[in-house]
């Protein structure tokens, strides 16, 4: 079983601030489970414009959260973290739908600026707010409802920032202890998340993820990232594993699987997002993410924590094209199996 820090941002991650950001289409309405067919990932168009990672996700280790997450007022008085900051030059105050807040892993958030910020920098920052992210410009960010905030670095012209991102109380977002759970989907590069009390909050991700690649069995044993999140009603896990992640031979494999209390485990491709992937290094590799005509995948849970805790299914996903419709170069991903936990 392999042991993972949560540390390294993956294809998920969410808040509006960070130096680049993920494939975040602006049709939020499609979030239903499905086979995996997805769009064409080409068009990389954001709403989002947040999170320093190009595949979000991560695991960190440590404490899972505070028990306390108050909705009084959070301050930098007597938190152990740096606080809520109370002289940011720009504010921006995002509030989604609940497809949306379930795909970026907070329904409500607001990001605060601070350090050198120009007037080319403020106006660029503004635009992202109000267009890229289509939120709204606050005098400051408020202070009632706060669940957990991520404390990271922003480049400008003018030198680094400090970027506060504030996630509040939603279905998306119900406690601390969920957030720590989707720190990937949630925190900027570099970033520490802590509850509403300072207190950091962390995730560690252990488990194994194997499969078939075109007959060959693999134990992806090298890298593990995995997050989890809810909407209220249903939960989704998102996990990214892979075998020599930093050589030339490197394989990899992303699986993102949903399921409800009266429901049964899907994979779950939403807003451009495939619902599985496999990527290979090598003159031969490439990314492949498009199901064959005709095929179709499954999976079946043998576990399934609602509580983002864990889950454990058996899986076949079939043959993979590195082009939509599943033309050029193929790979076929069979007899899978996942078992993750978050502690």
């Amino acid at each position: 079983m392999r042991k993972a820090i949560l540390a390294i941002p993956l294809v998920f991650t969410l808040s509006f601030g960070c130096e680049s950001g993920d494939p975040d289409p602006s049709d939020a309405s499609d979030t239903s489970a499905s086979d995996g067919t997805v769009a064409d990932t080409s068009d990389t168009s954001t709403s989002d414009t947040n999170s320093g990672d190009t595949g979000t996700g991560d695991t960190s280790a440590g404490d899972t959260g505070a028990s306390d997450t108050s909705t009084s007022d959070t301050s930098a008085s007597d938190a152990v973290g740096p606080g809520l900051p109370a002289d940011a030059k720009v504010s921006c105050l995002v509030e989604t739908d609940l497809a949306t807040g379930f795909f970026l892993g907070a329904q409500k958030k607001c990001s605060a600026f601070v350090g050198p910020i120009g007037a080319t920098t403020q106006a660029g920052l503004e635009a992202e707010c109000t267009y890229t992210a289509k939120g709204t410009l606050v005098p400051s960010c408020p202070t009632a409802d706060v669940v957990a905030y991520c404390v990271g670095p922003r480049w400008s012209a003018e030198g680094n920032l400090t970027v506060t991102n504030i996630i509040y109380r939603s279905a998306v977002s119900p406690d601390a202890a969920f957030v720590a759970k989707n720190i990937p989907g949630i925190c900027m590069m570099g970033g520490t998340a802590y509850d509403a009390d300072g207190t950091p909050l962390s995730s560690t991700c252990t488990g194994t993820v194997k499969a078939s690649v075109d007959g060959t069995p693999v134990t992806f044993d090298d890298l593990l990232i995995c997050s989890a999140r809810t909407d209220g009603v249903r939960t989704a896990y998102k996990t990214r594993a892979a075998k020599h992640p930093a050589e030339a031979d490197n394989q990899e494999l992303t699986l993102t699987v949903v399921k409800s209390a009266s429901g049964t485990a899907a994979f779950l491709s939403e807003m451009l997002q495939p619902a599985f992937g496999y990527l290979e290094g090598g003159e031969a590799g490439g990314a492949f993410a498009y199901p064959s005509a005709g095929a179709t995948a499954t999976i079946d849970a043998n576990a399934f924590a609602l509580d983002g805790s864990g889950m454990k299914a058996t899986f076949e996903i079939g043959t993979l094209g590195a082009t939509p419709g599943g033309g050029g170069a193929q790979r076929a991903i069979t007899a899978g199996s996942v078992e993750i936990h978050l502690d």
